[in-house]
């Protein structure tokens, strides 16, 4: 990964490996290794582990981007930026443990590839103008405490392979065009605290498996055209403190 000094203060940026600072972050020295540069994070062997650069004012897209020479790289943090394209199957290359492309323009679907991840912890994806369905390879990310795809174009139906995520806390669905029933396997992942799966177009009826759900602190189901009766196994959940149904058939 190159990054030309007087590019970083006097040119726009097609692709990552030559981005452009804002003023507002300072630019970095011209030589030595790229732990020195803004946003860089490296281990004691001088390898890149993190990339932070989050409202960094960059432009352009991942799609040359050397995926493959970071072989230690685990935190990746591109948010609030005008990043735009697809998101590059190569990314599954990464060992990532956190990965945030929020707030950008990214486009086309979320690659299968992603699936590989299977150390990543935090996924969040929100906030760009992703299609197509969620992969069910996303069930793959057994360490996932964290997934948040709302405010996209991702349309056909929430994958039953997301109840594989046993140590998940916090789904982020919302502002979507997601259709058909709510998985039953939603309530396979007994640690849920939060759930925002409203504004959607979910049919069918509230699974009675969501009263599994013992952490769940909040549940956002409204603006849907969710059917039937409300299960009495919510009224089990002890610690529920936001429900939300409304703008739906129930």
């Amino acid at each position: 990964m190159e990054r030309n000094p007087s590019e970083c203060q006097h040119s726009v940026p097609v692709v990552l490996p030559t981005w452009e600072l804002n003023p507002k972050n300072g630019s970095s020295s011209s030589a030595g290794s790229p732990c020195s540069w803004f946003g860089v994070s490296c281990n004691a062997e001088g390898s890149v582990t993190g990339l932070n650069l989050t409202n960094s004012g960059i432009n352009g897209t991942l799609e040359t981007f050397s995926f493959s020479s970071f072989l230690n790289l685990a935190y990746v943090n591109l948010s609030m930026n005008e990043l735009s394209g697809p998101i590059p199957p190569q990314i599954s290359s990464l060992p990532l443990v956190y990965l945030d492309l929020s707030i950008n323009e990214f486009s086309g679907n979320i690659p299968h590839e992603i699936g590989r991840l299977t150390n990543l912890e935090t996924l969040h994806l929100e906030e760009n103008r992703l299609n197509r369905s969620i992969p069910r390879e996303i069930g793959q990310l057994r360490s996932l405490s964290e997934l948040a795809l709302y405010a996209n174009h991702l349309s056909g139906p929430i994958p039953s392979s997301l109840g594989n995520l046993s140590n998940l806390v916090s789904l982020y669905l919302y502002d979507n065009q997601l259709f058909g029933s709510i998985p039953e396997e939603i309530g396979n992942l007994t640690n849920l605290e939060l759930v925002y799966m409203n504004s959607n177009g979910l049919t069918g009826p509230i699974p009675s498996t969501f009263g599994n759900l013992n952490r769940l602190i909040e549940l956002h189901l409204f603006n849907n055209t969710l059917s039937g009766s409300i299960p009495v196994e919510i009224g089990k959940l002890k610690g529920l403190v936001i429900l939300l149904l409304h703008i739906n058939n129930l």
